[in-house]
């Protein structure tokens, strides 16, 4: 007998005795319903990401390759595994962070399909990231492109909906509707520490994108990655307050074997770090000559870009302080901007140089090379600290270790304030002269005619500079 399924599929029955029916030839399968059914490889996300992803746009198209960023290999494996719920990837720009997630969203769209949400700072990015990366990505990667609907309106810049029943959704910060909108299992917050303090009348956006997984408690899947900023930022509370282990890179000595983390300044010792030689403090020159060095902290040895590279290639991941029982929830990974293999460590010797004399250069390199927030520190000085400096030489007179006398001269609108001070060769100096004139035929006689006599000696000394 020729019956059919809801569907309208085809199968074959056949009368048995007690007039009960029962199937004799298979059925025959939408293609939907082959995709459903169709055995999940037994892959960790990297593993997957290797075989079946295919990166669109970077420095490195074409199939991805875990040995190009090795150190992102545990933070994707890390989120597959069962226990684990959240991880924080605290990194520099540009050294992969958002290819963890990417690789880990591909993995979860075929292997193990759910309501997900990419969440960005607010809504042009969210857009723009859609259409330049993340769609390209579905449609590059040949096993996503196999499972994305034939229906025009199932793909959009702000939701995608893949035809084994999968929802992929974009949502930005500053829009308390659309963090709130959908129940999700894997959820993707991206640039954190852009996102605003607060969504209109609701809780933070960190929150309100949060709830929506309480639909799933022991399956939800959480990653959090952003650049950090300053110590009001998300992603600097996150990892230093709510991971439950905290993990950074050790690479080996290809010389002598030490396991080490690539720090940038020298140990207490002397040994270690980032270096470059000392008497050149040009960062142009360091930066374009690729000056800067790696040296062990224990043989002393000296690595250039491509040792580093060769290093990174052989280093794992250490937990600051180790779970034994390996039950960490949350995991959080910190990550410099001088492991990448697109950043050579005389880039971030230079960026460090150019902070030396303007604080907010200085800022650039503690966020986006060392990856560390970004803290001002109001020191206050004790009277007794101030009086440590004061010596009893009286106004006018030199000192006798100085070697030259400069003039700062800020001008009014009816004089001038000036300052006299003295200089030693280690750029010590002594206050010598500082008051107030009206006049330029004053300013004049002060640099060009007044000399100072020097204590001790018969010798007096004028302006320099």
């Amino acid at each position: 007998m020729l019956g059919a399924n809801r569907r309208g599929m085809p199968f074959f029955l056949r009368r048995t005795s007690g007039e009960q029916m029962e199937q004799a030839v298979a059925f025959t399968f939408t293609p939907g319903e082959r995709l459903i059914f169709r055995p999940k490889e037994r892959l960790t996300v990297s593993q997957w990401a290797e075989r079946h992803r295919v990166v669109t746009n970077g420095p490195v198209t074409g199939k991805w390759r875990n040995d190009v960023t090795p150190y992102l290999v545990e933070p994707m494996d890390t989120i597959g595994l069962p226990w684990v719920r959240r991880i924080i990837l605290c990194f520099a720009p540009q050294t992969g962070k958002t290819q963890v997630a990417f690789n880990f969203l591909c993995y979860a769209i075929d292997q193990d399909p759910g309501p997900s949400m990419y969440v960005m700072p607010d809504e042009k990015i969210t857009k723009r990231i859609s259409r330049r990366r993340i769609i390209p990505m579905f449609r590059g990667s040949p096993r996503i492109a196999a499972l994305m609907s034939e229906r025009a309106d199932d793909t959009t810049a702000t939701a995608v909906h893949f035809a084994h029943g999968m929802d992929f959704m974009m949502a930005w910060a500053t829009s308390a509707a659309e963090l709130s909108s959908e129940s999700i299992r894997y959820l993707i917050r991206d640039e954190l520490d852009k996102f605003p303090e607060f969504s209109g009348k609701e809780a933070d956006p960190l929150a309100l994108a949060e709830i929506r997984t309480n639909a799933y408690p022991y399956t939800k899947k959480i990653i959090d990655l952003s650049t950090p900023t300053t110590d009001s930022g998300y992603i600097g509370k996150a990892i230093e307050q709510e991971a439950d282990e905290v993990r950074d890179f050790h690479v080996p000595c290809l010389l002598c074997g030490e396991e080490q983390p690539l720090v940038f300044g020298r140990g207490a010792d002397g040994v270690g770090g980032i270096v470059w030689p000392q008497k050149c403090l040009d960062p142009r020159e360091v930066a374009h000559r690729k000056l800067a060095r790696y040296q062990c902290r224990a043989c002393g040895m000296l690595w250039d870009d491509h040792l580093r590279n060769e290093a990174v290639r052989r280093g794992r991941w250490v937990a600051r302080k180790a779970d034994p029982e390996h039950r960490a929830v949350s995991v959080g990974f910190h990550l410099p901007s001088w492991y990448s293999p697109f950043v050579s460590l005389s880039d971030a010797a230079a960026a460090f140089l150019r902070g030396q004399e303007d604080p907010q250069k200085l800022m650039v390199f503690v966020t986006q090379h060392a990856a560390e927030v970004w803290r001002e520190t109001i020191v206050p000085k004790k009277e007794s600290g101030v009086l440590e400096h004061k010596t009893d030489i009286p106004a006018g007179v030199v000192p006798p270790g100085a070697v030259a006398l400069t003039a700062g001269i800020d001008v009014q609108k009816a004089g001038f304030w000036f300052v006299v001070r003295a200089w030693a060769e280690d750029l010590t100096s002594w206050l010598v002269q500082y008051g107030y004139m009206t006049a330029w035929a004053d300013i004049e006689a002060l640099i060009f005619n007044t000399r100072y006599p020097v204590k001790g000696s018969d010798e007096t000394m004028g302006i320099w500079r």
